[in-house]
């Protein structure tokens, strides 16, 4: 069992850079645009009907940074890590890190005893709680990011329906 531990807790750390990674693309985009948008903003021959709307994607763009930002802060405590939806099952996958973040340690350990018919040493049962609390990180850092993206959504659809409402006002 330790070699199949072995290999989940790197494919779970393997997530864990990919989520990572995402977050820094997100980040260096909110960090271009708000740049951008803000050298914009600044440009005193910038028509009000512009204004509006951009400032309110660069609000929506700042909430998106620091959202993406609060993913890197460190978890020393796996207690404070956001609990995910939905139930443990019977048919839990228990070597994906979406299906394992939703156990806690005791159960997480009985389950693989129970799924794959083994005991877990000292050694194990240890990688297998670094394997959960790694699961449980994932889960947090691609919630923060789905945030994240909907956040910047948002605020672009709110800033074009600001700007079209603009324009019909000006000609209505």
């Amino acid at each position: 069992m330790k070699d199949e531990l072995k290999y989940l807790f790197d494919k779970v750390n393997d997530w864990l850079k990919f989520a990572e990674a995402k977050h820094v693309a997100i980040i260096t985009f909110d960090t271009a645009a708000l740049f951008g948008l803000i050298s914009l903003l600044t440009n005193s021959s910038i028509a009000t009907a512009i204004k509006v709307p951009v400032t309110i994607f660069v609000m929506g763009i700042a909430i998106s940074l620091l959202i993406s930002l609060f993913s890197f802060s460190p978890i020393t405590n796996s207690s404070k890590i956001i609990r995910t939806e939905g139930g443990i099952a019977k048919n839990d996958n228990l070597l994906y890190f979406g299906d394992i973040s939703k156990y806690e340690s005791p159960q997480y350990k009985e389950a693989l005893k129970e799924k794959f018919k083994c005991q877990l040493s000292e050694w194990e049962g240890q990688l297998a709680d670094q394997i959960l609390i790694n699961s449980k990180i994932v889960m947090r850092k691609f919630k923060l990011f789905n945030w994240s993206v909907w956040v910047v959504l948002t605020f672009v659809g709110l800033s074009v329906l600001v700007c079209i409402s603009m324009k019909l006002w000006a000609f209505g």
